[in-house]
């Protein structure tokens, strides 16, 4: 089911991975852009947001939890969700 009253939601799992994948790849294009601007990457997602570059529901896996991001030294780590 894709759509409605609240905005975009799907019930397929399949169709939440694929949608993941190109938001995964959005994300870390952004935090390079966040590396690049301010020298080193954000502490949280939520600097990603602070700074303009993605909005907020960028920062959720198709749109319920957000990403599982953890900075490590001079590289990160970012994942779906962890359940």
């Amino acid at each position: 089911r894709l759509g409605g009253s609240g905005g975009a939601t799907y019930t397929d799992p399949a169709a939440q991975r694929f949608a993941s994948v190109s938001q995964m790849s959005r994300l870390a294009t952004a935090l390079e852009v966040y590396r690049l601007e301010k020298g080193d990457f954000p502490e949280s997602l939520g600097q990603l947001v602070e700074a303009g570059i993605v909005s907020s529901d960028d920062v959720h896996y198709p749109w319920r939890d957000e990403y599982y991001y953890r900075r490590e030294g001079r590289s990160y780590v970012l994942l779906p969700p962890l359940r």
